[in-house]
């Protein structure tokens, strides 16, 4: 019964980030951030002196995607990467969240179900 219960409240916990995250995408769909994937990151790279924010896309098969020009490293560009970090330790915290949820035992769409559903929701 207890563990029910701990099963329901990390459930309901997700379920409540979820939601959460899109209400927040309804509202910025026209955000800069929505171009930059989740799993990629902010670097910085020092060119003649100067400093520039690049964003280095996730790996996909075995392949690492080129970085991609941000902007100097300058205080507009430096909020962009921290509100990026915010929704990314986000995304990460809502995974780990499914990740107790599945060594619990609880039942969940297999690798290629999730990618259409993704590519659906968007």
């Amino acid at each position: 019964m207890e563990q029910d219960l701990a099963l329901q409240t990390l459930y309901a916990e997700l379920v409540d980030r979820l939601t959460i995250e899109a209400e927040e995408q309804s509202v910025r769909r026209d955000d800069p951030l929505s171009s930059f994937e989740i799993g990629g990151s902010f670097v910085q790279q020092q060119i003649d002196g100067r400093t520039y924010w690049y964003f280095q896309p996730p790996q996909r098969n075995g392949h690492r995607p080129n970085r991609v020009y941000v902007g100097p490293a300058d205080d507009e560009h430096a909020l962009l990467k921290q509100k990026f970090d915010v929704r990314k330790e986000a995304y990460q915290n809502r995974r780990r969240l499914v990740s107790a949820l599945k060594a619990a035992g609880v039942a969940a769409p297999d690798a290629q179900t999730a990618r259409v559903v993704d590519a659906l929701s968007e």
